[in-house]
């Protein structure tokens, strides 16, 4: 089947693929991160769900026929990704807020973790809830793309309370990336909860109060085990490291 691309709504965040709006610091579009350490395993005859970029081009001239590479998966279960759009948690106006930020981020880590070969999942409170099961070809990607580019932090759920719940669904041996607006209330206390489930958890918090001041940050920091993001940060670097964490 055909891959279901995001309709023009959905790309006014830049997250279509035929956009050429520019993402939250100076990106443009959802394909952020240059690069990653995932490498692959070996080499398969190309599917019609494969993305280009996985195309392997030598083996393609040598068999005349399309070559894919086949990428390691870390060993991870699967990926979720965890956002944050609780209305009263956000800072900041327009590109400049966390909430442009933080789809951003969501949005670019989906990508590169399906083209890695990783099992990726969704789950966020907006306006809607947004909870998209773990999977890994190119129409569930779009999925999250589409999903992503329209929901809005309107949420009232926290949230730890929204980790809670869908963390029943997680099995054991997972990965939680956690995109928050930060200092994340009672963050401590769900991170060690998600542990005790056998989850490790990856905190990506947005530092609130630079996206409040009229100046921009000094840069990306990583605090204990988790990535912290200022207004203003190179993202693509930034992601990079942080997918230096989630495939290996």
């Amino acid at each position: 089947p055909h891959p279901v691309f995001p309709s023009g709504d959905a790309r006014r965040r830049g997250l279509g693929p035929t956009s050429t709006s520019t993402a939250p610091g100076d990106t443009g579009g959802a394909s952020l991160i240059q690069g990653s350490s995932a490498s692959a395993s070996r080499i398969r005859e190309y599917r019609p769900s494969d993305s280009l970029n996985r195309i392997h081009w030598p083996s393609t001239a040598k068999a005349n026929r399309l070559m894919s590479k086949e990428f390691d998966s870390g060993g991870h279960t699967e990926v979720w990704l965890f956002l944050d759009l609780q209305g009263s948690e956000q800072s900041g106006i327009g590109q400049e807020s966390t909430e442009e930020y933080g789809v951003t981020i969501a949005a670019s880590l989906a990508k590169s973790l399906v083209e890695s070969g990783q099992r990726v999942g969704v789950a966020a409170q907006g306006d809607k809830l947004l909870n998209i099961a773990p999977k890994r070809d190119i129409n569930h990607l779009w999925n999250i793309l589409t999903a992503l580019a329209l929901i809005k932090a309107q949420g009232s759920v926290p949230l730890p309370t929204l980790m809670v719940k869908e963390s029943l669904a997680i099995p054991h041996g997972s990965l939680a990336v956690v995109i928050a607006p930060g200092p994340m209330r009672s963050g401590t206390t769900i991170f060690q909860f998600m542990y005790r489930r056998g989850v490790t958890v990856v905190p990506v918090l947005l530092e609130s109060d630079s996206f409040r001041d009229e100046s921009e940050g000094k840069g990306t920091a990583v605090l204990g085990e988790g990535h912290v993001i200022r207004r203003g940060d190179h993202l693509p670097h930034t992601l990079a490291n942080v997918m230096d964490r989630l495939v290996y």
